[in-house]
């Protein structure tokens, strides 16, 4: 059982605290929900829990989760991921990112008044119509990535009428009402969480307390309202497996292979597979009753679409999914007479008010030198940078070295644009003006050795980050290592600088 927690700092005391606060009432943490009902949990499954609700809390309530599937089903390697969520208004992107950053198979999200808010300080927020299509368009990302959704409705936020500009109680149940409804309409489970809790607090006379069972101050959830949570959303997600709709899903990392491939479909969460007929294409053209019927693997030797349609055999339930298969060629490793551990690094000071990368091939840069990965600790002064809010750009260039011949997913985060190119190829291209740091990935297939590898970032302004994961069928998800990166101190390095001056002549 692993738990991670991205975007928080780890507070390992909150995880053990377990003792009710002065003046609560007890209440019993009950994680049997998870397993009523048996449903079909499977060792792969990663359970994110999408919103910014749960910020200051989720630690606790991700860690009693991570508790109870360990004491409930001790065999399986379930693990639960936090990942706050925008608001209201990019909810399709905070679908598209998580599932890019970390695949989850299972999405609880629950939409709290701060997520809601396009931007709670100018009181700015999506009338429930717009907020009921923006979450249905979000669902049809979970829906195509064979990913299962638990919707909760936002819970009440008691301390005062008016919680943000305009967010109300009133809209808060106007887009619990778009909760309900797109969950009657797609089939999945929801998780009451406001109706519940406006009940506990009427049962426990908190109905007009300054905060109700949920908060007890600064925000914090009181150890009651961490319980009380925690017990419904782990009775929402047993329920949700046990009645997972049908959820096929093709197993190729990222989609990538290389020559031939056997292509399996399986179906998630399924507790009679027997009973499910699978139909697929894979002309591009829609699924129909004369179809392929699906009985083991095929194989494919070229970029394929599959389009998957799975059938309960009794009637009544259906899902589709598409899915892109894509033949990488190889790339053969390059020879360095004598590589150095490191990167070489150029730093640029930016002109104007940039929304993209630069063409760096037009710019001198201001400092320069060798680091030891992509890090923005170089020999600069970040912080007076940051305070007079000057734009700026970084390129890193030498050599990334990979252990086996694979097919490597390359996972760039990035506030604000980056690039990432390896053997003359943009793998990743993470480019643009973001408001927090976004994660974009992309395939390569690598022979073992040194591989030139460039990767160029910018800086707009507010916060700063760059990271650089990758993986592959046999390799965990990980930050690329220092001792993976090299340079080539026989390289020139004027050379770059050269070029320049070709392309300003």
């Amino acid at each position: 059982m692993t738990f991670r927690i991205l975007g928080l700092r780890p507070i390992a005391a909150l995880l053990l605290a377990a003792t009710a606060l002065a003046g609560e009432s007890a209440m019993k943490l009950d994680l049997s929900g998870l397993t009523s009902g048996n449903p079909p949990w499977e060792k792969r499954d990663r359970i994110a829990l999408l919103t910014s609700w749960m910020w200051d809390n989720g630690p606790v309530l991700a860690s009693r989760l991570d508790a109870g599937f360990l004491a409930q089903l001790p065999r399986h390697g379930i693990s639960t991921i936090l990942r706050a969520s925008p608001n209201g208004n990019e909810l399709v992107a905070a679908a598209e990112n998580l599932i890019r950053a970390e695949r989850p198979t299972i999405v609880f999200l629950v939409l709290g008044w701060k997520d809601i808010c396009e931007d709670e300080f100018r009181g700015r927020a999506p009338t429930a119509a717009v907020f009921a299509n923006n979450l249905a368009q979000m669902l049809d990302v979970f829906d195509r990535a064979g990913v299962l959704a638990v919707l909760g409705t936002p819970p009440p936020k008691n301390d005062r009428k008016v919680v943000a500009g305009n967010v109300d109680e009133d809209l808060l149940e106007a887009y619990a009402e778009s909760v309900r409804a797109a969950a009657a309409e797609r089939g999945l489970t929801v998780c009451d969480l406001r109706k519940e809790i406006i009940a506990y607090n009427a049962a426990n006379n908190l109905a007009d307390s300054e905060t109700g069972v949920l908060y007890w101050r600064n925000g914090k959830f009181s150890q009651t309202g961490i319980t009380l949570a925690t017990n419904l959303i782990a009775k929402a997600l047993g329920r949700a497996v046990a009645t997972s709709p049908l959820m096929p899903w093709i197993p190729i990392l990222d989609g990538g292979f290389t020559g031939q491939v056997d292509v399996p479909i399986v179906l998630r969460h399924c507790a009679n597979p027997d009973g499910v007929e699978i139909r697929f294409t894979t002309d591009g053209k829609p699924v129909g009753p004369l179809s392929r019927t699906y009985d083991k693997p095929f194989r494919i030797g070229q970029d394929t679409t599959v389009k998957v349609l799975a059938t309960s055999k009794s009637g009544g339930s259906n899902h589709s999914a598409e899915f892109r298969l894509t033949d990488l060629e190889w790339n053969h490793a390059v020879k360095v007479a004598k590589p150095k551990p490191g990167l070489r690094y150029e730093f640029f000071l930016l002109s104007g008010d940039r929304q993209r990368l630069p063409d760096f091939l037009t710019l001198i840069p201001n400092a320069e030198g060798v680091c030891p990965g992509f890090e923005l600790d170089l020999n600069v002064d970040n912080k007076a940078i940051a305070q007079m809010q000057l734009q700026f750009a970084v390129s890193w260039r030498g050599f990334v070295e990979v252990p086996l011949d694979d097919i490597y997913t390359f996972h760039l985060s990035a506030d604000d644009g980056a690039r990432l190119s390896i053997d003359a190829q943009v793998v990743v291209d993470n480019d643009g003006s973001h408001l927090d740091s976004i994660v974009m990935n992309g395939q390569i297939a690598l022979k073992a050795g040194l591989h030139p590898c460039e990767l160029q970032y910018y800086q707009r302004h507010g916060g700063m980050a760059i990271r650089l994961d990758y993986e592959s069928a046999v390799l965990r998800k990980q930050p690329v290592p220092q001792a993976a990166l090299w340079y080539d101190p026989a390289e020139n390095p004027r050379k770059r600088e050269a070029k320049t001056e070709a392309k300003k002549n």
